[in-house]
């Protein structure tokens, strides 16, 4: 027998080298689109855009300050209780000063936009549960409390139902991080986010339900939500963080820069199980 030959050196296997997912570009809508169109295209991601849906103005605006602060004078708990700021963000040099700015910290002085202007932060509260009377008035305030393709919608309309407002100032050259990655536990078909001034911008991530429920190709995005804009989006099922970008200057009521200022209330779809996807 011929002598047997050494074993060559074993050829490594490479591993196949991982494609970022490619990025998905969010549908935008123009806010005439009908009931059907918008429920189409929805029900393919769970997330829609819809372009300036209403006017906005540094009048329009001041309304809506005008009205908090009057329902926080006549029931501040209401808004005291979830009060929250979500980033002190410093100084407008961007450096974190770990300091919240005194303001900035109380409910009523950031209704009267009056933190001062150089320095960086963001909050939230969440009103509900107020005097139908105050909730009428407040709705009454908003510029696209219903956008047209949801007009028809089980309780859309109805000024109790509460409101989540995110307030925030970045008179820096660099982002302030808003509310950091995070999904949301819903009972519905999802959000909307109405952008009343100022600028936010909003990075998603599908979750893996969303990957596995749906035959689109989604993958990370990022929206740029500018005052008008509408946000349409169920937030179990994308990943979301936002930030502020610097601020484009202005004034909001002649008091401070101008403030990135929005408003969200959850929505339901007649006929449909909440959250589906198709």
């Amino acid at each position: 027998d011929g002598a047997k030959m050494a074993p060559g050196p074993a050829k490594l296997q490479k591993r196949p080298a991982r494609t970022a997912p490619r990025a998905y570009v969010v549908p935008v809508l123009p806010p005439s689109c009908s009931r059907a169109e918008f429920v189409r295209v929805y029900r393919r991601s769970n997330v829609v855009v819809l372009r300036a849906a209403a006017e906005t103005s540094s009048a329009a605006t001041s309304a809506v300050l005008e009205a908090l602060q009057g329902a926080h004078a006549a029931q501040p708990r209401v808004i005291d209780a979830t009060f929250t700021l979500e980033n002190a963000g410093g100084k407008a040099s961007g450096k974190a000063s770990g300091k919240a700015p005194v303001a900035a910290r109380d409910p009523a002085a950031v209704l009267a936009a009056s933190p001062s202007g150089r320095e960086r932060w963001y909050a939230s509260f969440i009103w509900q549960g107020a005097a139908t009377e105050l909730s009428a008035v407040l709705s009454a305030t908003l510029p696209c409390a219903v956008p047209r393709a949801l007009a028809a919608e089980p309780a859309a309309a109805e000024p109790t139902q509460p409101t989540w407002f995110f307030i925030g100032s970045n008179p820096s050259p660099v982002p302030l991080a808003g509310r950091p990655e995070h999904t949301d536990e819903l009972s519905h078909d999802g959000t909307r986010h109405f952008q009343l001034s100022g600028r936010k911008l909003w990075r998603l991530r599908p979750t893996d339900e969303l990957l596995n429920s749906t035959r689109c190709a989604l993958g990370p995005a990022e929206v740029m939500c500018a005052p008008g804009d509408v946000i349409l989006i169920n937030t179990r099922l994308w990943w979301h963080s936002t930030e502020l970008p610097p601020s484009e200057g202005g004034r909001t009521r002649g008091t401070s820069p101008a403030l990135s200022i929005s408003y969200a209330r959850d929505f339901r779809l007649r006929g449909s199980a909440a959250g589906g996807v198709a």
